[in-house]
């Protein structure tokens, strides 16, 4: 019998380690991701994914046991599977912007974004 195989391998998505599961397409491996909890579809990227908890491994490793060949070495020595996620979001306090009069008219000026915002704006930008 031929089996399929899927790449498991990890990524930040919107801000969130995840779990990314790639493969040719099989209506019977797509009934197989779908049965999975927390298992999304991305209509860009074209891929599915799970956001990672703990024992995700295994739950993917017994779904497809016997069905499809795991391509799991990216993940085989991480602590990630085994761990509470590590991201978390960071809010940063808005400094006030000091009013600058202008011909007796009272505006704000324009703020320029830092050498690092700029950074990771492009770092999530999407150039079509």
């Amino acid at each position: 019998m031929n089996y399929s195989v899927v790449h498991v391998n990890k990524m930040v998505y919107e801000h969130r380690e995840v779990v990314k599961l790639e493969f040719s397409y099989s209506d019977e491996l797509v009934k197989l991701v779908k049965s999975l909890p927390g298992a999304k579809w991305d209509k860009l990227y074209r891929m599915w994914y799970i956001e990672k908890r703990t024992g995700l491994l295994n739950e993917v490793l017994n779904c497809f046991k016997g069905k499809a060949y795991l391509d799991y070495k990216a993940l085989k020595n991480e602590a990630m599977l085994t761990a509470q996620p590590v991201l978390e979001c960071k809010t940063e306090v808005p400094q006030p912007v000091k009013s600058v009069y202008y011909n007796n008219s009272k505006t704000a000026p324009v703020k320029q974004a830092t050498k690092k915002q700029s950074a990771k704006a492009k770092q999530y930008a999407l150039f079509i």
